[in-house]
């Protein structure tokens, strides 16, 4: 950002500001992510039905996405498609 000073843009953020996330919220998701779909691909032998893990996953996670009411969430909160008003 050219309007602001260089000095003053990154020289008070640590480095953990943005290693944190990392570490606390996408490290554990690909774990365990990663072991369901290794776990299925394992017992089943079908990659049909580890991308159908996959796909469920994804549903899921879009299906609470949508109907999360945090605001900060762009899909929840106001978007539903109907509302009990």
């Amino acid at each position: 950002m050219p309007w602001v000073e260089a000095d003053r843009f990154l020289a008070h953020t640590p480095a953990g500001t943005y290693l944190w996330p990392y570490v606390v919220f996408i490290l554990p998701n690909l774990f365990f992510s990663g072991a369901i779909f290794f776990t299925t691909a394992t017992l089943t032998r079908n990659i049909l039905s580890t991308r159908l893990t996959a796909l469920c996953a994804l549903g899921v996670n879009l299906r609470f996405t949508f109907f999360s009411d945090d605001p900060a969430c762009p899909l929840g909160g106001g978007a539903r498609l109907s509302s009990a008003e």
